[in-house]
């Protein structure tokens, strides 16, 4: 099963119960989106955009380019990362101020 870095598993046990085990669909599928972008850290989900095989991107169109990484699991990232005051696309002095 693959995992994603753990300081973005954190952030994603607050939306998913994954106390029973590690093979949530959705945390499988986000945690495959996310090593194929090669983001390591939620800093790096939070930035606008992301380098791809095919150039720069909005990071929700990366992500939801990859394959099964759907709206569901972009739903569960975005709602995962509001109830910590952040959302995807943050400008740098948000990130900064975060």
């Amino acid at each position: 099963m693959n995992k994603p870095p753990t300081e973005i598993f954190e952030l994603l046990r607050t939306v998913i119960d994954t106390s029973r085990d590690n093979k949530h669909p959705v945390v499988h599928r986000i945690a495959a989106a996310l090593r194929n972008l090669g983001i390591e850290s939620v800093r790096d989900l939070v930035k606008p955009t992301v380098v791809t095989n095919y150039g720069v991107a909005y990071m929700e169109a990366a992500l939801l380019g990859c394959g099964n990484f759907g709206l569901t699991s972009l739903h569960v990232l975005k709602t995962a990362l509001a109830k910590h005051g952040l959302h995807l696309s943050m400008s740098d002095e948000e990130i900064r101020a975060a």
